[in-house]
């Protein structure tokens, strides 16, 4: 449990010095908040080059997501493989369950050169207390 957290902060800590000291806006993660991410969407119904990723565990995912959203849990062993099959040119909504692991995601996407990235804050948990639409899998038991 130690090593993760120090996993996690180091990763926090690479990103917010590479962001410091970046001037260029194109190469930063914006954060939003859900109402602004729910207008996004809503905006960008059937485009191609707008993306919805849900960073948390697929069990997470299956319990419920926003219509639309793919699953790459950013602690999963094939994260960063999965987002370099990725356009890095499309636009991204991310999010988790709060906000903290999306955070996370999105510098690791900017690191590697993503360059339309949106962070929605507070997460599921916040979208779902606004009463926005969420996508619940049945379970395979």
């Amino acid at each position: 449990m130690v090593a993760l957290l120090l996993i996690i902060t180091s990763i926090l800590v690479a990103g917010c010095i590479q962001n410091a000291g970046n001037k260029n806006e194109e190469n930063r993660y914006k954060d939003i908040t859900v109402d602004e991410a729910y207008r996004m969407i809503e905006e960008h119904a059937g485009n191609s080059s707008f993306v919805i990723i849900d960073v948390r565990t697929p069990k997470e995912y299956e319990e419920g997501h926003i219509p639309g959203a793919i699953n790459i849990d950013v602690f999963g062993r094939n994260f960063r493989k999965k987002l370099e099959e990725l356009d890095l040119n499309k636009t991204y909504l991310v999010y988790c369950k709060t906000g903290f692991k999306s955070k996370i995601a999105c510098e690791t996407m900017v690191r590697m050169g993503f360059r339309h990235v949106y962070n929605m804050e507070g997460g599921i948990e916040a979208w779902m207390k606004k009463g926005y639409p969420v996508v619940r899998q049945p379970s395979s038991s």
